[in-house]
């Protein structure tokens, strides 16, 4: 499961509410595809919005809005950069160690 903050705007009736949540989501590597099943595209599911900054609960649509789940592949893109980054420096460092 990943997790980071973002601010997040909606329409409540005709009033325009905003918080800063913590948005807690799990993704899915997706399928390329075979001969037998079709390709499925990378996901996230969002499992926990929580309001950090903000007097107003956000409603359960912000779980399945656009935005905040490309936001979500986005970070979920950005955190599997860094892991690939700090995997080939530790192992630059294992190699480094006879030297």
């Amino acid at each position: 499961m990943s997790y980071f903050k973002t601010a997040i705007h909606w329409l409540d009736g005709e009033e325009e509410r905003e918080a800063y949540v913590g948005v807690r989501y799990t993704g899915h590597k997706g399928f390329r595809g075979d001969h037998i099943d079709p390709p499925e595209p990378a996901s996230v599911e969002i499992q926990e919005i929580k309001v950090l900054e903000g007097d107003s609960p956000v409603p359960d649509e912000m779980y399945y809005d656009d935005d905040l789940l490309a936001e979500c592949l986005q970070d979920w893109a950005e955190e599997a950069i860094e892991a690939a980054e700090w995997e080939a420096q530790s192992r630059r460092d294992r190699l480094m160690e006879g030297f």
